[in-house]
């Protein structure tokens, strides 16, 4: 008990400390940005190219993360659960992480997994096995993009953090496999299951680098899809720490920071910040809500009604 409790104040001293980071670097931002200029370019922003683009390129990112929770996920009679099923799952988790702290919504996602007869250990094993997939994908996705030179200062690092990552997997694999049961559960996937879950992991990475592309175009930023994805890696970098609901902060730092890598102009780095935070924020929250009211509030009265006395 002693070692979770300090286990959980070292991730809110960390997570204090980022979020602190971020303040201080969109604080510093602000300062230098003209709030009149600010102003212009979010007015100028195209709303039917966020509700006609980049609402279905959520849809499809949503999509894609179901489909690769579900190709790592074998109930007991070894069939991979529908889509259909996950997705709701899907949504509420990451509305609750827009609305709780400490990315809690992993916990519902859990509950909400189990509660479709699949055990608790291939649950476990698989939202493991996912993270450990979605950082290896950011970084080959990522690394072309520096390796081009989008950010020539940095030009290198992800290649070699990528080939270590992966040096550093395989040895892990092939030393412990076989060996300590829980390691064992993590890696024992078809090749199948694997092949499936970096197809669809690839598919949600291009979509929210189509969903960053589009945000960047309607607050008139020539982004393209290189700089998309420098951006898309500096996010996920920022955010790594848990911290605030919905990454606040962090999120919005870490997009900025990238475009003024890029010599986006501050305004217009600012603008997409404040953008893409909504554009992440509301679409999400709202259909997870809509979840939440179709499912989990007549169960929650029921069980209500039964306790009280």
């Amino acid at each position: 008990m002693d070692r979770l409790m300090q286990s959980r104040a070292v991730r809110v001293i960390l997570a204090g400390f980022t979020l602190a980071l971020a303040a201080a670097a969109l604080v510093t931002l602000a300062k230098q940005t003209s709030p009149a200029q600010l102003l212009q370019a979010l007015r100028s922003t195209d709303g039917w190219l966020l509700a006609l683009g980049v609402l279905p390129a959520l849809a499809l990112n949503q999509v894609s993360r179901s489909g690769r929770f579900a190709s790592l996920l074998r109930g007991a009679a070894g069939r991979r659960p529908r889509i259909t099923h996950l997705l709701p799952a899907i949504l509420l988790s990451q509305a609750a992480n827009n609305v709780l702290p400490l990315r809690a919504g992993e916990a519902v996602r859990t509950r909400e997994t189990v509660a479709r007869g699949i055990p608790l250990a291939k649950v476990v094993s698989a939202q493991v096995l996912e993270k450990t997939l979605e950082v290896v994908l950011m970084i080959l996705v990522v690394a072309p993009a520096f390796a081009l030179g989008v950010l020539p200062h940095v030009r290198a690092l992800p290649v070699v953090v990528c080939v270590a990552v992966l040096v550093g997997a395989a040895v892990l694999v092939l030393q412990f496999r076989g060996r300590a049961g829980w390691l064992a559960r993590i890696t024992d996937w078809s090749r199948g299951d694997l092949a499936s879950a970096v197809a669809w992991g690839l598919a949600a990475d291009a979509a929210e680098i189509l969903v960053i592309a589009l945000t960047a175009r309607a607050v008139g930023l020539p982004l393209g899809i290189a700089g998309s994805t420098a951006v898309l890696g500096s996010v996920n970098l920022a955010i790594l720490l848990p911290s605030t609901p919905a990454n606040l902060g962090t999120l919005e730092c870490g997009a900025a920071v990238a475009l003024l890598g890029l010599g986006m102009p501050r305004e217009g780095a600012l603008a997409f910040a404040l953008v893409y935070r909504l554009v992440q924020f509301v679409p999400v929250t709202l259909t997870g809500g809509a979840v939440f009211a179709a499912r989990g509030l007549p169960a929650f009265l029921a069980l209500r009604k039964r306790t009280t006395p």
